[in-house]
């Protein structure tokens, strides 16, 4: 099984399984986000065919935090948000956004 979806963070991954299962939940997921699930068959002689489902989990995500960023001095800036109470922040940082998207670095 494979699944991906690409907002912020990249998120991909793969697991195998044993030809006698025929069902595996896929947990940890974000709410309200659409990821792309595919599923193969794996033998010595090849692969089967990719079938591909696009689902969309259940829920809903936070409200976007409002950030407030400050250069204090050459080699740190001050981040501060606003937003809901009941979850989990995590800054991100990069030198430009592609960075940022394909490899952030955080501080949680």
């Amino acid at each position: 099984i494979f699944w991906e979806f690409d907002t912020h963070l990249q998120e991909k991954r793969t697991l195998f399984f044993s030809g006698g299962k025929s069902s595996q939940t896929v947990s940890n997921l974000t709410a309200q986000t659409a990821y792309e699930i595919s599923a193969w068959a794996k033998t010595a002689l090849g692969d089967s065919p990719i079938s591909f489902e696009h689902v969309v989990t259940l829920g809903t995500t936070p409200a976007i935090p409002n950030l407030k960023v400050k250069a204090i001095n050459q080699t740190a800036v001050e981040c501060s948000w606003t937003g809901p109470f009941n979850v989990v922040y995590a800054v991100y940082y990069a030198t430009s956004f592609v960075e940022l998207y394909r490899d952030p670095r955080s501080e949680e």
